[in-house]
């Protein structure tokens, strides 16, 4: 609060921000940034997973007495949910299977009768429940580093920040768990609006939860990890768009036609692509 008062009083005296002390200035996101509202993606932007998915689904079919390769199972999941993913979007949302809870369900014993799971039905949901439960905790993420710092300096900008993902409704109270929920200004899932990215109402449906009165949006920022869903759906939407990728990430075709400056591997290079 301090800082901010200070850089408003130099303003206020109409002096240039190049001749204002460094020490008061190193954090501060200009006045006249045209960027109002910044929201993130969750997954590979915001948070990791601590271990793979086929480890920890075998790590608790182990415990029901189902022993199972944990490369094969991660393979069988990633094909599990491309299946299901394709045929029954947005985790089952307005479709036969019911709900979201429902959708995992099938897509987890799908996974484990493909990677040669022989145990009875009961069983099956006895680990499909478990981890369900596991993966609305805190236990199987990570958060990207650089995160929490990067929000305390843009906090106090101006600028509205929302996260919206891919993602059923327990993103809220993992993000709660994670100690992440109160950086947020809003949340915004695909299952709870009605639409994945990259349709553009998902993006629509951001400017109106900023809260800010005509927000256009040329004064949109959207950062994920996604090169269709993040990057393209945002830009088709009108907004600014930047692509977060991990540092040993090579450059693939499909960001051939993406600016380098709008390619970051840190939030070291976001916050300086922002001021």
């Amino acid at each position: 609060m301090l800082f901010h008062a200070r850089m408003n009083f130099f303003r206020l005296l109409c002096i240039p921000e190049k001749i204002i002390p460094r020490s008061f200035r190193k954090f501060n996101i200009r006045a006249n940034v045209s960027t109002k509202l910044i929201t993130f993606d969750a997954t590979n932007t915001l948070l990791h997973f601590r271990e793979p998915v086929g480890m920890q689904y075998s790590l608790i079919a182990a415990h029901y007495g189902v022993s199972l390769d944990s490369n094969i199972v991660n393979s069988n999941f990633v094909a599990a949910f491309k299946f299901f993913n394709e045929t029954l979007p947005n985790f089952g949302l307005n479709s036969s299977v019911g709900n979201w809870e429902a959708w995992w369900t099938h897509v987890v014993k799908t996974t484990l009768r493909k990677s040669g799971a022989e145990c009875e039905e009961k069983v099956l949901s006895l680990i499909a429940d478990e981890l369900l439960q596991y993966y609305s905790t805190e236990k199987p993420w990570v958060v990207q580093q650089g995160t929490e710092s990067f929000f305390l300096k843009i906090r106090g900008s101006g600028i509205v920040v929302g996260c919206i993902s891919n993602f059923d409704p327990r993103l809220v109270l993992i993000l709660n768990r994670l100690g992440l929920r109160s950086l947020f200004d809003f949340i915004l899932t695909s299952y709870e609006v009605g639409e994945t990215k990259p349709h553009p109402r998902i993006f629509s449906e951001a400017l109106r939860a900023s809260g800010i009165y005509a927000l256009e949006a040329g004064n949109a920022m959207h950062v994920g990890d996604n090169v269709n869903l993040d990057y393209h759906g945002a830009k088709d939407a009108g907004w600014d768009a930047v692509l977060f990728r991990k540092p040993d990430q090579p450059r693939t075709k499909s960001m051939a036609s993406i600016p380098k400056e709008d390619i970051v591997t840190t939030f070291d290079q976001l916050f300086d692509r922002i001021r």
